[in-house]
């Protein structure tokens, strides 16, 4: 059974952001695994760009968690307004982690998208998944 054969259960199972993600990944993957017959030495960026995506969908599910955690923590305390001096610090912990999760997405995001534009025109998989 293929790489994306055994993905597709649990693609199915996650939230429709993080389900586009685990394809990325996963077309990445498999594609790499393409690339290394025809042209060993593209294939570096692509496993690159398959780390990447895998941490993404990790940060991006652990900042989700924390999201939920802040939610939590501001039910209990009654106070969901940040200025407030009552906000929990529990929250206003958890937000700062949060925010600093969305800056290292952003600057994987980053890296990830130069790494196809670089690896683009050397795979047709790519060229057509990632168009734009």
């Amino acid at each position: 059974m293929d790489l994306v054969a055994r993905s597709s259960k649990a693609i199915s199972d996650l939230a429709p952001a993080q389900a586009q993600d685990m394809r990325t990944a996963v077309t990445l993957k498999a594609s790499m695994k393409h690339q290394r017959d025809a042209n060993g030495a593209s294939n570096v960026g692509l496993g690159e760009a398959a780390q990447i995506t895998a941490l993404i969908i990790d940060l991006r599910r652990i900042a989700h968690v924390i999201e939920g955690d802040i939610a939590r923590e501001e039910k209990e305390a009654g106070v969901f307004d940040l200025s407030s001096a009552a906000y929990p610090i529990m929250g206003r912990i958890l937000r700062v982690r949060c925010n600093n999760l969305g800056n290292t997405i952003a600057s994987l995001d980053w890296r990830l998208a130069s790494l196809l534009r670089a690896t683009e025109p050397s795979n047709p998989v790519l060229k057509t998944r990632f168009a734009g």
